[in-house]
């Protein structure tokens, strides 16, 4: 096709275009971008009917004879299925003229336009499985979670009308869902104020009306025999209170001022009993006002150790006492461990708790969250069973490998070297150096720009 043609053709569907408009909505001005969103798809009708139906030419073949009195929706025949030729004239005048719902009418005749409604600043309760997305932000660990997060979004309510109250308000959750993948769920809502932070209770100084009262995470284990719980749930109670965590974390000396957070409860479930196979699965459970980064694999880790008899009880405690012990000595968090051997972490931050605040649930958006993760389930219980009766198979095999398997079977954070304890391991260098340290690092930078 020359040029001139190609122009042809793009002139006629403009003008086809305006005169569908005219058809469409008679007495209603049209604007440049509905015209051009019109004469779009209309290029787009003309381009699939040169390549699935005879006798068309070229775009240019594009001519709208005038409209008389008989062209109307009640005398318009459609064209048949079984017709091998159709003028693209005809198809699409006959397409054109055909009744218009008053929906569809208003839909053309006004564009949707975001700033005709107000906005609404709304927290959000979201459930996601990070081990698609890695978190909200940039990190080492992956884990399914809930997070609050705050964003602007449209209300129903118009500009210049008086804003709706919240049960007024359109189903946030109901509507977002639609369009997230099954992994991303909107939970809940609530409107907050402008200066909320869905992290730092409010990014301006005043009383903390919507501060965070706790956060809450879990930690699934399983337990083959190998763990003594008792011992794990101990320990774990150790943590409790107000404490300096520094041997309990990864050190952020560019946020974090102050190491001491408060623990409100350590708990060491039972989630599944044992089965056939003499596993159970476990969850470490924590509650706390606030975490440093790391805390809760850090902790983990050490509580691992303890179940596992390497480590005593009280060890938590002698690490809680930075007299004694100032430097965090070198282990690995448990997520390294979990990542290594399953791929996956087995951490969820499950729950964050404002105060004054009271989260909007919807009927309909929490039944078919409940069905997607219930579904999700029964396709993992499933693969649980696959591989459970694989081992089995295994284990009765004439190969008689079960013994071999038991006594090199991976344990968390056991390595085949012997096992140093906590306490007499090399140490990571203490809060004052890493200060100086990092200093140097910011002045070089300083000085480099």
């Amino acid at each position: 096709m020359t040029a001139a043609a190609d122009h042809s053709g793009s002139m006629a569907v403009e003008q086809l275009a305006d005169q569908l408009h005219a058809l469409l909505l008679p007495g209603v001005q049209s604007s440049a971008p509905s015209r051009q969103r019109l004469a779009d798809k209309l290029q787009q009708v003309v381009v699939y009917l040169q390549q699935n139906c005879k006798g068309i030419a070229s775009p240019a073949a594009l001519a709208v004879a005038p409209q008389n009195d008989a062209d109307t929706p009640d005398n318009v025949k459609r064209p048949s299925t079984d017709e091998a030729e159709v003028p693209v004239v005809a198809a699409v005048q006959q397409a054109a003229v055909m009744p218009v719902s008053r929906k569809h009418r208003r839909k053309l005749a006004k564009p949707f336009l975001i700033e005709s409604f107000q906005q609404r600043y709304v927290a959000l309760e979201v459930f996601y499985l990070g081990w698609q997305y890695h978190g909200f932000a940039s990190q080492c660990g992956t884990e399914g979670t809930v997070e609050v997060i705050a964003l602007l979004l449209r209300s129903a309510s118009k500009t210049g009308e008086p804003a709706l109250l919240e049960e007024d308000e359109m189903d946030y959750s109901l509507k977002l869902n639609k369009e997230l993948p099954r992994d991303i769920r909107v939970l809940a809502w609530c409107t907050v104020p402008a200066d909320f932070s869905a992290r730092h209770a409010f990014a301006l100084p005043r009383p903390l009306l919507f501060s965070t009262a706790h956060r809450e995470y879990t930690y699934f284990i399983v337990q083959h025999g190998q763990l003594d719980i008792a011992a794990m749930q101990q320990s774990a109670t150790y943590f409790v209170g107000e404490h300096d965590f520094r041997n309990f974390c990864k050190l952020d000396l560019e946020h974090v001022k102050s190491f001491r957070r408060r623990i409100l409860d350590f708990q060491v479930k039972e989630m599944q009993p044992a089965g056939t196979d003499g596993r159970a699965l476990y969850a470490l459970h924590v509650k706390g006002t606030a975490f440093l980064w790391h805390q809760v694999r850090c902790m983990a880790a050490v509580l691992m150790m303890v179940g596992q008899k390497l480590e005593h009880p009280d060890v938590v405690q002698q690490l809680l006492d930075i007299e004694q012990n100032p430097c965090k000595p070198q282990y690995r968090y448990a997520s390294e461990v979990s990542r290594k051997l399953f791929r996956k972490e087995p951490l969820l931050f499950s729950r964050c708790v404002y105060k004054n605040i009271r989260m909007r649930v919807s009927d309909r958006s929490h039944l078919q969250t409940l069905q997607i993760i219930e579904h999700a389930a029964d396709q993992h219980r499933m693969g649980s069973s696959i591989y459970m009766n694989l081992a089995e198979k295994l284990k009765s095999d004439t190969y008689n490998v079960h013994q071999t398997i038991n006594n090199e079977r991976h344990s968390h954070g056991v390595s085949a070297a012997p096992y140093v304890k906590l306490l007499k391991r090399e140490k990571e260098p203490d809060i004052a150096q890493r200060l100086r340290a990092w200093s140097e690092r910011q002045s070089e930078c300083s000085e480099a720009m």
